[in-house]
């Protein structure tokens, strides 16, 4: 009998704690309840070391960029620009669609709001006094700025950072391991959340489920053929439509696979035999965009967080959804390698709000089917903003693109 994968055990853990939690009510969930919190603390456990390290990292490592000149300026320009027009596009859908509102808790009052905070405290508070007190209390907004900090300073010290610079290698690299280790324990955990909060709510949760689905793929519809389509044709001067066409293994293997990691091999592949993007400039923007292009990531948090709010009846003002978008850019490029990193990240700012446990479970139970549209969206990103960044230098290889060599089948290409 061949093995389930870790998102087909979620999705029947998510459908039978349904089941569980509709037909007995609240007769069982609440025994099951400790399951959900035991699961939930796992991924705080590795929020802040992850982030830490992820962020400064990945500043120290810009430095890394100068040695391709202007072209690794223009990819991640690129890039990051996208993930900023990104998040905006998702704090629009979420405040407009409103996905969340109506639902039974947020009738009920079920959070209570405190008063935004003068813009003047708001800006002193991403300055910590106390980083170890920033970090037993899980403050993002500290940890990110004094991340950032050492991230620049480590630059600054020239060769003397590289003993640093290895230990925060192999902290992350343990970090995204014990993140693996602890999603391994998802389908429990999930299927005691789900059983709980259907339990509680009953039906009711499926109506703002569908819209929050719908939101996410819309804000993916509108950046994938608003964005790139308007960067296919006006920058990298190609027809988009036959540009995904060319792209579809790409595509598939995305979806299949949620992993851009996984996807990479076949992508370079194909840049080079069917886009005609020159192998020395796919070579170092596609790991790259493995990396730091993280467009689906941007709207998946944002859209979350909007959604839960509203779910749960938390009014937010506009400097909390300025706070909500600002964190998911800037969470968004510590995503790559991590497994789920999304709802981890998401988790994260869930408990900066003080939004309870059900609103996790909620994504939670739809987030497998989200997380292929946005690993989807980061794919075709990553190779339209490399084929632009090509026709902007002069070298893009048109000959290749008016005549492309057909690419290995997907089903040989790269793994899981």
């Amino acid at each position: 009998m061949k093995k389930l994968s870790l998102s087909q055990k979620m999705v029947l853990a998510i459908v039978l704690g349904s089941l569980l939690g509709i037909t007995t009510e609240m007769r069982i969930a609440p025994y099951l309840a400790p399951l959900g919190k035991i699961f939930i603390n796992l991924l705080k456990m590795v929020i802040v070391p992850l982030v830490i390290s992820s962020i400064t990292l990945g500043v120290a490592q810009i430095a890394d960029l100068k040695q391709f000149g202007r072209l690794g300026t223009k990819v991640a320009l690129f890039y990051f620009v996208g993930t900023i027009i990104s998040a905006c596009v998702a704090v629009a859908a979420g405040l407009i669609i409103q996905p969340g509102a109506g639902f039974v808790a947020a009738a009920a009052g079920k959070v209570k709001a405190a008063a935004p905070p003068p813009m003047a405290d708001v800006i002193v508070a991403f300055v910590p006094s106390n980083i170890v007190q920033a970090m037993a209390n899980m403050d993002m907004n500290a940890l990110i700025f004094f991340s950032i900090m050492l991230g620049i300073s480590l630059i600054l010290i020239g060769d003397a950072k590289e003993p640093v610079v290895e230990v925060l290698k192999s902290l992350n690299e343990a970090m995204i391991k014990m993140t693996g280790i602890c999603i391994q324990f998802a389908p429990i955990g999930v299927f005691a959340l789900m059983a709980n909060t259907t339990g509680k709510y009953g039906l009711t949760i499926l109506k703002p489920l569908a819209k929050f689905f719908f939101t996410e793929y819309l804000a993916m519809a509108i950046v994938m053929f608003g964005l790139y389509g308007f960067i296919a044709h006006f920058i990298a001067k190609v027809n988009f439509i036959e540009y995904l066409r060319r792209i579809k293994d790409v595509m598939i293997m995305a979806v299949s696979t949620v992993s851009s990691a996984a996807t990479l091999p076949l992508e370079l592949e194909v840049a080079t035999s069917k886009l005609g993007i020159p192998k020395h400039l796919a070579g170092f923007s596609l790991p790259l965009g493995a990396t730091m292009n993280q467009h689906g990531a941007a709207i998946n948090i944002t859209i979350c967080v909007l959604f839960s709010a509203q779910a749960f009846g938390l009014e937010l003002g506009a400097g909390q959804i300025l706070t909500i978008a600002f964190l998911a850019i800037i969470m968004s490029t510590g995503t790559s390698g991590v497994p789920s990193a999304g709802s981890v990240f998401t988790l994260m700012i869930l408990d900066k709000f003080g939004l309870p446990s059900e609103a996790f479970a909620m994504i939670l139970s739809v987030y497998v089917l989200v997380d292929m549209g946005s690993t989807l969206l980061n794919i075709v990103g990553d190779l339209i903003c490399v084929n632009a960044v090509a026709e902007s230098e002069g070298i893009q290889m048109r000959e290749v693109w008016d005549n492309p060599v057909p690419a290995p089948d997907s089903s040989t290409s790269g793994g899981v």
